[in-house]
């Protein structure tokens, strides 16, 4: 692969990891009642060359927005893109962030899918688009 696109080589978009909500920035103090171990998933849309990371959580509630080619149409994505963990710093595969096996990702067709509703549907997709850019380290 090329090093002139502004991709982590290492990690795949559409690539699944599992992490706690708490590990997210504005949500530190957040406890969800009787859960142990890590039990939000979140799904990588973009990153850049150092491995850090733009992710979007997924869901199973009726808010969020469904994406009906994975696992059946079960699971469901939150329209927001995350690049921050609570510490402030950009998300990267670590022990707050584990990484599930490769039978979990997403396809190129769905991340597309994902991509079109994060940066062009939402009512967040100036919001979105602006994280994207600065995690690519553009203006």
């Amino acid at each position: 692969m090329s090093r002139k696109k502004n991709i982590s080589i290492k990690i795949p978009n559409g690539r699944t990891f599992q992490t706690k909500d708490n590990y997210f920035y504005g949500a530190e103090n957040y406890r969800k009642p009787n859960v142990k171990g890590y039990y939000r998933r979140v799904v990588v849309v973009d990153s850049n060359r150092n491995n850090e990371l733009a992710v979007v959580k997924l869901t199973m509630s009726n808010k969020g927005i469904p994406i009906k080619t994975y696992r059946q149409g079960k699971s469901k994505i939150k329209p927001f893109v995350e690049t921050r963990d609570f510490r402030n710093k950009p998300i990267k595969r670590n022990k707050y962030f584990l990484e599930n096996k490769s039978s979990y990702d997403f396809n190129k067709n769905e991340i597309s899918q994902i991509k079109r509703i994060l940066f062009k549907t939402s009512k967040n997709s100036k919001s979105n688009r602006m994280r994207v850019r600065k995690l690519k380290g553009r203006k």
